[in-house]
């Protein structure tokens, strides 16, 4: 999920030739970490390999991460999502 997420990542920065992006900021959630114990560092490793020398990494580990989806009639509505992981580029 880490690779297939930078590469979409990348795609969209991709997409944006007129802006030079400096820092991804990434949230996943805490299961995930649990579930990759003891390679618990393999999903930061996968992200790294993807990203490119001139961006800097900051991000952390979090119980439930929330987010908005479409909900009905195109209405925003926030969600619980666990066991997400979320890249911010800017």
């Amino acid at each position: 999920a880490a690779l297939n997420g930078m590469d979409e990542l990348a795609a969209k920065m991709q997409a944006v030739p007129d802006y030079t992006f400096s820092t991804l900021f990434a949230i996943s959630c805490i299961g995930r970490y649990l579930l990759l114990t003891p390679e618990s560092g393999a999903e930061v490793e996968y992200i790294l390999k993807k990203l490119p020398p001139s961006m800097t990494l900051n991000g952390f580990y979090s119980y439930g991460e929330f987010a908005p989806v479409q909900g009905e009639n195109g209405k925003t509505l926030n969600f619980a999502h666990n066991e997400s992981l979320v890249f911010c580029a800017f």
